[in-house]
C-alpha cells in the first residue's frame, strides 16, 4: 500500500488513528501530499505553531498494534510500497496506529486498492483520539456484556421522554459563570474588532440576561443562586463536576459586576450614555456589597461565598484584582495568598477537598492576568510555566500540540474524557499580546490603544496585533537598565505607550520610538507628547 491514509486537515492536532481489519486482506493506497506552504514569516513566530503546513497530511508514523500487518511504514511516504493487512478466518483482527504528531482536525481518506476474501465483506474500522494513552483495541466481551445488560435496563426502566440532551433541558435557567462568560466574551469581540452591527444585533440578548439577574438580587444587590438545575437560579459553574454553588457566590457575583460595566462600555460607544450611567450605578453597588459582605479583613482575600468562608477559590480572588473589584492597594497581597494553591504542577482551584483537586488552565489564565495586574510579572510567569510547559513537552504521553481542559494534581490529563484540545484553556496567547507585548484596545476596535509591556525576566519581545485599520507592530527590548521601545500604528489610530518609569507618550498613526534609562523605583511623574509620522 502506498499509503494507508491519507487525511485532509486545514488546521493543527495529535489526531491517532486505528485503522482495523476485520476480515481477510486488504491493500490500501492514498493520494500524495500536497507541498508545504511557502512563504517567509518575517516575525519568526509562526515557527512555533504545531499547524501541518499543507491542508493534506499524512502520518508521521505507523505501529502496528495487533494482527498480521507487512509494511506499515508504507502509510506514511508517497512511493513507500504496499501495506497489507491480514485476517485469518476467525483470526486476530488485524490493526495499525497512525500517529500525526500533533492535533489535527478534518476527514480521513482512505483509498483500498485490492481486496481479496474467501469468508464475505471485508470490513475496515477508524477509530480517533487525542492521547496515546487512551487509545483501546477493538473488543471487549465485559463491553458487550454491559450493551446486553443495558438494553435490559432501558426496557425495565424506560422513564419520560426528554426533550433535550444538552446539559440543561429546555425551560430551565442556569445562572453560572458559562452565562456570564458569554456576555464578556461578546463585548471583547466588540473591544477588538468595533464592530457596533454585531453588538446592536446582540444587545437585547445581553440587557435581557442582565434584566434576570436582577430579578435573584437580595437587598445588597448580589445575586443569589440555588442547588440544583432544576432551579431557575441554579448555580452551575466552570467546574460542573463540582455540582452547583448556593448562596451569594464570590466569583459569579465578580462576574455579574464586570458584565455590568461592560454593557455600559457598549452603551457608551453607541452614545446612549443615560443606559450607560444606570449600569455603571448598579455596578458600583455590587462592587460596593462584595466589598461589605464577601471580603475577610483577616486574610486580605475573598471568600468562597457568603455561607462558605473556610474554601480559598482561585477564581474568586483572581477576579477580584483582574476585574477592579478589590481596590488596587488589595492586589499585591491577594496574589500573593494564590500562592498557598500552587503546587508542582499548577494552582489547586480551591483549598481543602470539598471541590475537586484538577487543576483549571481556563481559571489559571485569569489569575496569571492578575499577577501582570498587581506589579508581579515574575509570579505570572512562574504559573504560566508549571501550568502549560507540561502540555508543551513532546515526551509526555498526553502531547497534542495543543491545551488541555484541566490538568491532574499529578500533571497528567488524568479524566479519559477530557478535552485535549481545549479553547478555554489557550490563555496563554491573548496574555502574550495585551501583557508581554503590552497592547490592549482602550477604544472599539483599537481606534485608541495602549502600549504597556510587563517584562518579567525577559529582555526582549515584538510582534504584531491585527486591528480594523491596519496591525500595529510592537518592538521592545531591554538591557543594563536601558529600555528601548518601538510601535508603528495604522493611520487613523492613536496609540499611549506607557514607559516603565510611570511615564506615557501619546502618538498617532505612524513610526514612533522611545528610550529611557532608569535606575531605582518606577517613577509616577508623567510627560504628554503628540506623536507624528
Amino acid at each position: 500500500m502506498g499509503e494507508a491514509s491519507t487525511v485532509g486537515h486545514r488546521w493543527r492536532s495529535i489526531r491517532r488513528a486505528a485503522l482495523v481489519a476485520a476480515a481477510t486482506t486488504a491493500i490500501l493506497t492514498g493520494p500524495s501530499a500536497l507541498p508545504a506552504r511557502a512563504g517567509s514569516d518575517p516575525l519568526g513566530w509562526q515557527s512555533f505553531l504545531e499547524q501541518p503546513r499543507s491542508s493534506d497530511v499524512r502520518p508521521v508514523s505507523a505501529t502496528v498494534l495487533s494482527g498480521s500487518v507487512s509494511n506499515a511504514r508504507g502509510v506514511t511516504s508517497a512511493g513507500g510500497g504496499v501495506t497489507t493487512l491480514t485476517v485469518p478466518s476467525g483470526g486476530r483482527q488485524a490493526t495499525i496506529l497512525l500517529d500525526y504528531g500533533v492535533e489535527v482536525e478534518g476527514s480521513p481518506d482512505v483509498d483500498v486498492d485490492s481486496v481479496a476474501s474467501a469468508s464475505g465483506p471485508l470490513s475496515l474500522s477508524l477509530a480517533f483520539t487525542e492521547a496515546r494513552t487512551y487509545l483501546r483495541t477493538p473488543g471487549s466481551s465485559a463491553l458487550a456484556a454491559a450493551s446486553s445488560a443495558g438494553a435490559t435496563t432501558i426496557t425495565v426502566q424506560p422513564g419520560p421522554p426528554r426533550r433535550s440532551l444538552t446539559f440543561a433541558p429546555d425551560d430551565t435557567v442556569t445562572l453560572g459563570s458559562p452565562t456570564e462568560v458569554d456576555r464578556i466574551a461578546a463585548v471583547s469581540g466588540y473591544r477588538n474588532t468595533g464592530d457596533t452591527a454585531f453588538v446592536r444585533q446582540v444587545l437585547p440578548w445581553l440587557e435581557g440576561q442582565l434584566a434576570y439577574d436582577s430579578t435573584l438580587a437580595n437587598g445588597d444587590g448580589l445575586i443569589v443562586t440555588g442547588p440544583t438545575i432544576s432551579t431557575t437560579n441554579g448555580g452551575f459553574d466552570w467546574d460542573f463536576y463540582d455540582g452547583a454553588k448556593t448562596g451569594v457566590v464570590t466569583a459569579f457575583n465578580e462576574l455579574y459586576y464586570r458584565t455590568l460595566r461592560d454593557l455600559s462600555y457598549i452603551e457608551t460607544g453607541l452614545g446612549n450614555t443615560a443606559r450607560a450611567a444606570a449600569y455603571d450605578q448598579t455596578a458600583n453597588r455590587v462592587r460596593e456589597s462584595i466589598n461589605a459582605v464577601l471580603f475577610n479583613p483577616a486574610s486580605g482575600t475573598y471568600y468562597s461565598s457568603d455561607s462558605d468562608h473556610s474554601t480559598f477559590a482561585q477564581d474568586a480572588n483572581a477576579l477580584s484584582v483582574l476585574f477592579g473589584v478589590a481596590p488596587a492597594s488589595r492586589a499585591p497581597g491577594i496574589v500573593r495568598a494564590l500562592r498557598s494553591l500552587w503546587g508542582p504542577h499548577g494552582s489547586a482551584p480551591f483549598s481543602g477537598s470539598i471541590f475537586s483537586s484538577l487543576i483549571s488552565p481556563y481559571i489559571t489564565a485569569f489569575e496569571v492576568e492578575a499577577d501582570y495586574l498587581a506589579g508581579d510579572a515574575a509570579d505570572a510567569e512562574r504559573l504560566l510555566h508549571l501550568t502549560w510547559d507540561q502540555m508543551l513537552d513532546r515526551r509526555g504521553p498526553f502531547f497534542t500540540g495543543t491545551f488541555w481542559e484541566n490538568i491532574g494534581a499529578d500533571g497528567t490529563a488524568t479524566l479519559s474524557r477530557t478535552s485535549l484540545a481545549h479553547g478555554w484553556a489557550s490563555g496563554p496567547t491573548p496574555i502574550m499580546t495585551g501583557f508581554v507585548l503590552g497592547v490592549r484596545p482602550a477604544e472599539p476596535g483599537y481606534r485608541s490603544f495602549t502600549v504597556a509591556p510587563h517584562f518579567g525576566s525577559l529582555t526582549w519581545a515584538r510582534g504584531a496585533v491585527p486591528t480594523p485599520f491596519g496591525r500595529v507592530f510592537v518592538r521592545w527590548s531591554r538591557d543594563d537598565g536601558r529600555f528601548s521601545l518601538t510601535v508603528q500604528a495604522p493611520p487613523g489610530t492613536t496609540g499611549t505607550i506607557a514607559l516603565p518609569d510611570g511615564r506615557h507618550t501619546v502618538l498617532n498613526g505612524g513610526a514612533h520610538g522611545a528610550e529611557r534609562t532608569f535606575s531605582g523605583r518606577d517613577r509616577d511623574d508623567r510627560t504628554d507628547s503628540s506623536g507624528g509620522d
